[in-house]
């Protein structure tokens, strides 16, 4: 069913949500990846390819020139945090494994740049909001508590990060 916000999934109508043939290959490309378990992640395939008020594909038009152009993908790695010396890519919907040693649940980052420091490697994780609201359950684990007392980046108290209004990003 259409409504006026889609558009139909047909080979008429591909590649239609992404802003360049190739940011749609990089679609393609990450739909694979979840296909074959590489990211861990959720990709809703249908919703990526025919919302055109969705974040995924939000998230891939803007972060796909990052993968396409590395350099740009430096510069901007490099605005955030400037010690970082290589940039390697991005993965859409990427969530860390084993589960078990992060959140322990199916939350992932809708776009996590890969990113080294001299010789360290790591991720710079970034969410995505468009138009879809945060989602109204409240989510406090122990293992969020325990996430948000051993790191020293957030500014706001665990009660507040935690309630429906921020939950989302802060997970």
């Amino acid at each position: 069913e259409l409504i006026c916000s889609t558009i139909p999934k047909t080979e008429e109508f591909k590649g239609f949500n992404f802003i360049t043939p190739e940011i749609s290959a990089i679609a393609e490309s990450a739909i694979n990846h979840h296909k074959e378990n590489k990211y861990g992640g959720l990709i809703e395939e249908k919703r990526l390819h025919t919302n055109l008020l969705s974040s995924q594909p939000l998230c891939i038009n803007f972060f796909g020139f990052l993968e396409q152009y590395k350099e740009l993908g430096l510069a901007v790695a490099q605005y955030l945090y400037p010690e970082i010396t290589e940039f390697h890519g991005v993965y859409f919907e990427y969530a860390p494994t084993p589960k078990n040693l992060y959140t322990n649940d199916n939350s992932a980052f809708d776009a996590a740049l890969l990113v080294s420091a001299g010789d360290k490697k790591g991720i710079i994780g970034i969410e995505c909001k468009y138009t879809e609201q945060f989602s109204q359950q409240e989510y406090s684990t122990d293992r969020y508590f325990e996430i948000y007392n051993n790191s020293n980046i957030f500014i706001e108290s665990y009660k507040v990060l935690a309630t429906k209004e921020f939950n989302q990003l802060f997970r």
